[in-house]
């Protein structure tokens, strides 16, 4: 698997404190306060990219009827067709991410009627599979059993490789400070000695959200997804400490 560089933005800043004398009054004895602490201050983001090694497929499965149990009855018997269809997919993962039972209502032929109340039924799932290439395999299962909405496909990571990439992004923040800090101080005569503080700021990561496309396949079609590379970012700030250049 190929990855990026770092692409990193930092935002620096100098920060030096010279020595201060205290005021002196009559019959005071002369003191002086004095301080030689000088800092770079160094904000910085790393991002690494990488293809994904998960995706997620979310469906529905909604059925309508005059009265709240038909709809449901009949929402149970589709899901229990999806769930034993997918089943047959090696490794995937179901979870249910919504169920709601709720009315709606029909506008009827006449405007002096009533308007007629129906009930939906809609459950909801999250398929995750670890074969991106599956992708469009679960979709085609799951229209075919029962599933009658596609919400949207997400090419992502798993926590081992995100936490991998995490590290990188890191390691490219960190490195990339290093060496912004060490440019500033040489403009102003300083000589980076060591770090103060580090301090991690934010990470994340973005998934690459796809489009299905149906293929011709022989008498049918086949859903093709096309996915990409899927973006981690880690953001630092560092104080380095520095010194008067010899």
């Amino acid at each position: 698997m190929r990855r990026s560089l770092p692409a990193v933005a930092v935002l620096a800043t100098l920060v030096l404190l010279s020595g201060c004398t205290g005021a002196l009054g009559a019959g005071d004895s002369a003191q002086t306060a004095a301080t030689d602490n000088r800092t770079v201050d160094v904000g910085a983001t790393g991002a690494v990219s990488a293809q994904p090694d998960q995706a997620v497929v979310r469906v529905g499965v909604e059925t309508r009827a005059g009265d709240a149990a038909t709809a449901r009855q009949q929402l149970a018997d589709n899901v229990t067709q999806l769930r034993d269809a997918l089943a047959d997919i090696e490794g995937a993962q179901v979870r249910t991410n919504g169920y709601d039972i709720g009315q709606d209502y029909r506008r009827p032929p006449s405007e002096t009627e009533d308007p007629e109340p129906r009930y939906v039924a809609r459950q909801s799932f999250e398929i995750t599979i670890n074969d991106t290439s599956k992708a469009g395999s679960v979709i085609d299962t799951a229209v075919a059993n029962g599933a009658n909405d596609v919400d949207n496909v997400e090419f992502t990571l798993s926590a081992d490789r995100r936490n991998e990439l995490e590290e990188q992004a890191l390691e490219g923040a960190m490195d990339r400070a290093e060496t912004k800090a060490t440019t500033i101080a040489e403009r102003a005569d300083l000589t980076i000695e060591g770090v103060e503080t580090v301090t991690t700021v934010d990470r994340g990561y973005r998934p690459y959200a796809a489009e299905a496309t149906a293929t011709a396949a022989g008498d049918g079609a086949s859903t093709d997804i096309d996915s990409g590379p899927v973006t981690v970012t880690a953001q630092v700030k560092v104080t380095y400490e520095a010194a008067e250049s010899a």
